[in-house]
């Protein structure tokens, strides 16, 4: 397990991931080099300008980040989450199991830091909802205890008389996806989209319900819900630095003008969106859609 770093030493490790060196830092935002030396050393806080400059720079959101830092007081811990997050958004739900072992080393140090704790349950719950070791009674026990450690009397049946975080938005949505595919319950699309018009703010969060809930209109053959959404979620994703999830979406359309048969649009969304994948470094994610999209094209040509 890492040690806990200090703000400098993850900013240094972002920039590091993202193959920056000091000087190409310094260049694109008109800085000295020096300054940023002595920021990445601890010796100066960064403004929240900068820290604005560096979320664009690094397609990473460091506001939100240093938001997390505070809350999990652990900058460890808070480098962990952001790795959770990644794997989701690619979809390699199997990695998630070998990262989990790190966030409950930290979380058996600091048991009273209960926005810590809440994470690693909901995470686990993703991690049985979704991978290839799919347990449902596993994944509904852990994601029933990430939903009550802030709200006590939670249940499921009772789910509009609850306040949620945005972490808890996408537990609640998990846990009904897991009843759903353990006990053939049906309020899951309900639940789904109750979770996303109960946001306000738009986050990385919204994207990941947007994206879902895209999908289940797809899946209930509402396709033109679908595309109306995804377009104002690819517009959003532009306007407010959350490019990443462009894959998935363009990915979405993709899928939705298969069903409709307009085959054009349908590989104009497909090539966009390996590209995509590509300049976001989502290679996982490239790697599933080329082979899904592979199925799916070569089914149109045995249909004829």
């Amino acid at each position: 397990m890492e040690s806990e770093k200090s703000l400098g030493q993850l900013l240094k490790d972002i920039r590091k991931e993202n193959k920056y060196t000091q000087e190409d830092v310094a260049k694109a935002l008109f800085m000295s080099r020096r300054t940023l030396i002595r920021i990445e050393n601890d010796e100066t806080e960064p403004t929240i300008e900068l820290l604005s400059q560096l979320s664009d720079l690094y397609r990473t959101n460091l506001l939100s980040l240093i938001y997390e830092k505070i809350k999990f007081k652990n900058a460890s811990a808070m480098h962990i989450i952001q790795n959770l997050e990644n794997i989701c958004m690619n979809s390699n739900y199997d990695s998630i199991k070998s990262v989990l072992k790190d966030l409950y080393s930290i979380c058996e140090k600091d048991p009273e830091n209960k926005n810590l704790l809440q994470y690693y349950y909901t995470y686990c719950g993703f991690y049985y909802v979704n991978s290839s070791k799919m347990d449902l009674n596993l994944a509904i026990e852990f994601l029933n205890r990430a939903l009550t450690i802030f709200n006590k009397n939670f249940v499921i049946s009772e789910y509009k008389d609850f306040v949620y975080s945005d972490i808890e938005l996408r537990a609640l949505c998990a846990l009904s996806l897991a009843y759903k595919k353990r006990d053939k319950t049906d309020e899951y699309e309900d639940i789904l989209e109750y979770s996303f018009k109960t946001l306000k703010k738009i986050s990385s969060t919204y994207f990941i319900l947007g994206n879902q809930y895209a999908s289940s209109l797809t899946f209930q053959s509402r396709i033109d819900e679908s595309l109306s959404l995804v377009d104002k979620l690819i517009e959003k994703a532009k306007k407010y630095n959350h490019q990443v999830f462009l894959p998935l979406l363009f990915y979405l359309n993709f899928l939705n003008y298969n069903i409709v048969k307009d085959y054009e649009k349908s590989d104009q969304y497909l090539i966009s969106a390996i590209a995509l994948a590509d300049v976001y470094s989502s290679y996982d994610l490239k790697n599933r859609i080329k082979a899904k999209s592979k199925i799916i094209t070569q089914s149109r040509k045995t249909s004829k």
